[in-house]
C-alpha cells in the first residue's frame, strides 16, 4: 500500500494498489547538497511490472500459524508446508483453468499466488469468485493482493512552525495534539514506534531513534534499490519515471516515511532541526512502499512483524512495537480484506496499538482500508484553524482527528518534518511542509506512545477508550472528525493522574511603576494527585531590590485534586527618575509532593517608568540575533514599540562592518523608523545582501538603533548582529585530532577530539563508538557510543569522554579502539580511527 495524498485513486496494473495519504509541500534544505550516493539499479521503462497476484487461505494453515504467533517453524515443517501449497494451488489453477504458482507463505499462514498473464482488476476479482464457487476443501478466503500507489500535489514555498504538537498554551497551539505540556510527563521513553512506510532516509534529526529495520518490498522493480526483501530500509528513492509502474506519468520521490518518522520521534534539545511528538521514544522501520506502492501480502507481512509475530524468512524483530503506524491505504473496505484484517487482528493480540490514516479524497473513510478495519484508530486531518481539511475522508469510522494541515490557506500551515532535498536520488538533510491525514496519523501515533510510556501495561482497548475519552473540543465545526481533537495531555493524566507539573502561566510579565504591585500566575496542569507545593523568588536584573521593587520569596500550596491557578504579588516601588524600562528575574525551585517542574520555570518581570511625561514607549529589536543566507538577497529586520503609545515617536537606524564588509557582502543603510501616536505595529527595514562566489566563513553585520525620539526609550535590545550564512563554501572534513590519547588509570575520564576542517558550510556530524582493544569493556572502561553534530558555520572542535575504570590490578598498558563513521554532509578525513592507551597507577 502507499501514503494518503489528497487526489487518492486505487490502481490496478499488475497486482491490485491502494495510496499514501500525503501531498508533497515546500521544503528547506538544512545542509548542502552532496554527491549522491552510489545508484541502485532503477527500473527501466521497458521493464515488465510484477505479476497479477491472488491470497490465498486455507483454514488449518491459519489455524497452524495462528498458534506460531511468536517462534520459528523447523525447516522441515517448512518444507511440508511448502509441498502442500504448491499442491493446493495446483489443483485450483487446474480446476480454474488459469496458470497459477505459489510464491510464497504469508505471516498469517495464507498463501501467496502469482496468477500468470497480467490480469487486470476485473479479471483477477472474476478469478478470485471463479475459485471460491468451486468451494475448495478446507478453503478460508481468496482475494487480490492489492497495491496503493501514491499521487503527490506540489506546494508553493513555506514558512511556519510545528503548530502540530503545540496546545492551548501556545499562541499557535489551537489545533495542535498539546504536546509540550505533555512533555513535562514523559517524552515517550521506554516506548517503540513502528513507521510501516516508504522507509527512512538517515537524517540528523533521527540520529539513533531507529532499533530496527526491514524492507518487505517483494518485488525488485518496486523496491528500487535493485533486490527484493532484505534488512535495509532506507529509501532510494521512490520517483517514477514515464512508463514505469504501468504509467505514463512521472513524479519525484516523496521521501515520506522520513516525515512520518520525524512527526513521531525526531530528537529533541540538539540544537537540530524539529522535535517529534515522542521525541524519547524509539523507532522500527518497516518498509513496504515503493516506487509501485506497496501490496497487501507485503504489508500484512509487516504488521506481523513489526509487532514481534513470526514471518517466515524475515529475522526475528529485536525490538517488537507497541505502536503501528500506517499513513496509507486504499479505496475498497476492509472487509474485502481478509488479510489485512488478519494482520491486524493478530499485532493486537500482541498488544500493540495500530493508528491508521482516514484517507485524503474528501468521502467516506468506510470505503476505505486499512481506515474501515476493525480494532484500527483512524485518524482525519484538521488544518490549524481546526476545521477539517478539505481533503480529509470522514464518517463514523473515523476515531480521531489531529494536525494534518491545509496548505491550499498558505504553505505555512502544513506539517514541517525531517526530509531529503533529493529529487530523485538520495540528497542531503533537510525538512519540509507536507499535508495530508499521512501527517495526522503519526502525530496521534506519538501521542500514544506517550501513554505506552507512562503505562506500558496499557492495551489497545484502552488506548482507544482514553483517546477518544479525552479529546478537546474543536474550535469549529468539524463534521465526520470522530470524538474530538486528540490532546496529549488530557490523555496522560487519564490514565495516571500523577501530582502534575508547576509552571509560570508566561515567560514575560510587565508591570508599571506606578502600578503598586504586579501579580504573578502559577499554574498546575498534567495532574492533579497529592497536595503539591513549589516555592517562588524574585532576584534583580536591571531593576534593583529596594530601589525599584521589594525582593519577594515564599511558597504556593495545592490541595488534593486542586489545580486551580494560583498567584503571588510583587510590590513595585514608585520613584521619581526618569528611566528606562527594568527587568527582574522570577524563578521557581523545590517542588513538592512529587510534582515536577514544567517548561516554564523562570520568568522576567519588566517594570516601565512613569515618571516623565516624555517617555512614550521603549523601541527594541525584536531579537538580538538573525541570520540569512547569502542567497537570500536581503534580510528583513524588525524593530517593536512596547510599553505605551502616547503620541509620535521614532528611532534611527543604522548598519555596521562586523566581520562583513559593506560593499563586497552587504550594502550600508541607516534611516529612521516613525510611528504615529497610537501605533504600536512593528516597523522594519531591509539590509541588501551580495550573494558572492567565494567560499568563506559565515560573517556578520552589526545592526544599531539610536537617538530615539518623541519621549520614547531604547529598550534593552537596541543592537542586533546579523549573521550571513555563506552558501559558496565546502562542509570540511571531520577526523580524530590524534591517532592517540593517554589517560592515567585514576584519571577518571579520557577526553577524545574531534576536527572539522576545510569548510563549515552546512550542519555537519558523525557517528562515535569504542571497542576492545586489549582494555576491556565493563572492567577497564565503560563503553561509549554517540553523535557529535555542527551547526553551519561552526568549525570548531567536538569532544566526546570515555569513563575510565580504576582496577586494584597491576598490568601492562591498555587499549581502547575508538573509531569515526557515518559522515553526514561532511567528509571523512583521517585519523578517522584511533585508540586511547591507558597507563595503570596500581
Amino acid at each position: 500500500m502507499p501514503l494518503f495524498t489528497s487526489s487518492l485513486k486505487t490502481v490496478f496494473a499488475a497486482a491490485l494498489t491502494v495510496a499514501v495519504l500525503a501531498t508533497t509541500g515546500t521544503g528547506v534544505s538544512a545542509a548542502p547538497a552532496v554527491s549522491p550516493e552510489p545508484q541502485a539499479r532503477f527500473l527501466a521503462a521497458s521493464e515488465p511490472l510484477p505479476p497479477s497476484r491472488l491470497i490465498v487461505a486455507y483454514e488449518d494453515d491459519i489455524a497452524a500459524f495462528r498458534g506460531k504467533r511468536r517462534t520459528a517453524m523447523s525447516f522441515a515443517a517448512a518444507q511440508a508446508l511448502d509441498t502442500t501449497a504448491r499442491t493446493r494451488i495446483d489443483d485450483l489453477a487446474a480446476s480454474a483453468g488459469q496458470p497459477m504458482r505459489y510464491r510464497r507463505r504469508l505471516g498469517n499462514g495464507a498463501l501467496l499466488v502469482d496468477a500468470d498473464g497480467g490480469l487486470d482488476e476485473a479479471a483477477l476479482t472474476r478469478l478470485a469468485a471463479r475459485i471460491k464457487a468451486r468451494r475448495p476443501a478446507g478453503l478460508r478466503y481468496v482475494e487480490p493482493d492489492r497495491i496503493l500507489q501514491p499521487v503527490l500535489t506540489p506546494n508553493d514555498p513555506w514558512l511556519g512552525n510545528l503548530w502540530g504538537i503545540a496546545g492551548p498554551a501556545q499562541v499557535n497551539g489551537l489545533a495542535g495534539v498539546n504536546a509540550y505540556t505533555a512533555w513535562d510527563r514523559t517524552d515517550g521513553s521506554g516506548a517503540t514506534v513502528a513507521a510501516i512506510d516508504t522507509g527512512y532516509r538517515p537524517h540528523a534529526d533521527l540520529a539513533g531513534q531507529i532499533v530496527a529495520q526491514y524492507d518487505f518490498i517483494s518485488d525488485a522493480a518496486s523496491a528500487n534499490d535493485g533486490n527484493g526483501r532484505d534488512s535495509d530500509a532506507t529509501d532510494p528513492g521512490d520517483f517514477r519515471v514515464s512508463g514505469s509502474c504501468g504509467s505514463s506519468g512521472t513524479s519525484n520521490s516523496s521521501w515520506h516515511g522520513t516525515h512520518v518518522a520525524g512527526t513521531i520521534a525526531a530528537l529533541a534539545n540538539n540544537g537540530v532541526g524539529v522535535a517529534g511528538v515522542a521525541y524519547g521514544a524509539k523507532l522500527v522501520i518497516a518498509r513496504v512502499l515503493g516506487r509501485c506502492g506497496g501490496t497487501t501480502s507485503d504489508i500484512a507481512d509487516a504488521i506481523i512483524w513489526a509487532s514481534g509475530g513470526t514471518v517466515s524468512g524475515v529475522p526475528a524483530n529485536p525490538r517488537p512495537a507497541k505502536v503501528l503506524n500506517m499513513s496509507l491505504g486504499g479505496q475498497y473496505p476492509c472487509s474485502s480484506s481478509p488479510t489485512l484484517q488478519g494482520a491486524i487482528d493478530s499485532a493486537r493480540s500482541r498488544n500493540s496499538t495500530v493508528v491508521v490514516a482516514a484517507g485524503n479524497s474528501n468521502m467516506d473513510a468506510a470505503g476505505f482500508s486499512p481506515a474501515s478495519c476493525n480494532g484500527v484508530i483512524s485518524v482525519a486531518a484538521i488544518g490549524d484553524g481546526g476545521s477539517r481539511a478539505p481533503y480529509s475522508n470522514y464518517g463514523a469510522s473515523v476515531d480521531v482527528a489531529a494536525p494534518g494541515g491545509d496548505m491550499s490557506r498558505g504553505s505555512t500551515v502544513g506539517i514541517l518534518s525531517t526530509y531529503n532535498n533529493g529529487a530523485t536520488t538520495p540528497g542531503s538533510d533537510s525538512y519540509a511542509y507536507l499535508q495530508g491525514t499521512s501527517m495526522a496519523s503519526p502525530h496521534v501515533a506519538g501521542v500514544v506512545a506517550l501513554l505506552y510510556a507512562a503505562k506500558p501495561s496499557i492495551t489497545p482497548d484502552e488506548v482507544e477508550s482514553t483517546l477518544k475519552g479525552n479529546v478537546r473540543s474543536f474550535p469549529v465545526s468539524c463534521s465526520g472528525c470522530g470524538a474530538g481533537l486528540v490532546d496529549a495531555t488530557l490523555a496522560l493524566a487519564a490514565i495516571a493522574p500523577g501530582p502534575g507539573s508547576l509552571r509560570f502561566s508566561t515567560a514575560s510579565y510587565a508591570v508599571t511603576e506606578n502600578g503598586v504591585s504586579a501579580t504573578i500566575s502559577v499554574q498546575r496542569s498534567g495532574g492533579s494527585a497529592g497536595a503539591v507545593s513549589v516555592n517562588y523568588a524574585t532576584a534583580n536584573g536591571t531593576a534593583i531590590a529596594g530601589s525599584d521593587y521589594i525582593a519577594t520569596s515564599g511558597t504556593l500550596n495545592w490541595a488534593d485534586g486542586d489545580i486551580t491557578t494560583k498567584t503571588f504579588s510583587v510590590p513595585m516601588i514608585d520613584d521619581t527618575l526618569a528611566e528606562s524600562s527594568e527587568t527582574l528575574a522570577l524563578a521557581l525551585s523545590a517542588p513538592s509532593g512529587g510534582a515536577s517542574l514544567g517548561s516554564v520555570k523562570t520568568a522576567t518581570l519588566t517594570i516601565a517608568d512613569d515618571d516623565s511625561s516624555s517617555v512614550k514607549s521603549t523601541l527594541a529589536f525584536t531579537a538580538g540575533s538573525a541570520s540569512i543566507s547569502e542567497a537570500a538577497g536581503s534580510a528583513t529586520v524588525t524593530v517593536s514599540r512596547t510599553l505605551g503609545s502616547t503620541g509620535a515617536v521614532s528611532v534611527n537606524y543604522a548598519s555596521s562592518n562586523g566581520t562583513a564588509l559593506a560593499g563586497s557582502d552587504y550594502s550600508a543603510v541607516s534611516g529612521t523608523l516613525r510611528w504615529n501616536a497610537g501605533d504600536t505595529a512593528s516597523k522594519s527595514f531591509t539590509v541588501p545582501i551580495n550573494n558572492d562566489t567565494a567560499a568563506e566563513a559565515n560573517e556578520t553585520i552589526t545592526l544599531s538603533l539610536s537617538a530615539p525620539g518623541g519621549g520614547a526609550v531604547l529598550g534593552a535590545t537596541k543592537t542586533q548582529t546579523l549573521s550571513i550564512i555563506d552558501n559558496d563554501g565546502a562542509p570540511g572534513t571531520l577526523a580524530l585530532s590524534s591517532t592517540n590519547y593517554t589517560v592515567g588509570e585514576a584519571g577518571g575520564v579520557a577526553t577524545v577530539t574531534v576536527t572539522r576542517s576545510g569548510g563549515s558550510y552546512g550542519t555537519a556530524a558523525i557517528d562515535y563508538t569504542t571497542a576492545n582493544g586489549l582494555a576491556m569493556a565493563g572492567s577497564d572502561y565503560t563503553a561509549k557510543a554517540g553523535r557529535l553534530v555542527w551547526a553551519s558555520g561552526d568549525a570548531a572542535s567536538k569532544t566526546f569522554t570515555v569513563t575510565i575504570l580504576n582496577d586494584k590490578l597491576k598490568e601492562n598498558p591498555e587499549t581502547i579502539l575508538i573509531r569515526l563513521s557515518n559522515p553526514q554532509t561532511a567528509t571523512l578525513g583521517s585519523p578517522a580511527s584511533g585508540t586511547v592507551t591507558i597507563i595503570d597507577n596500581d
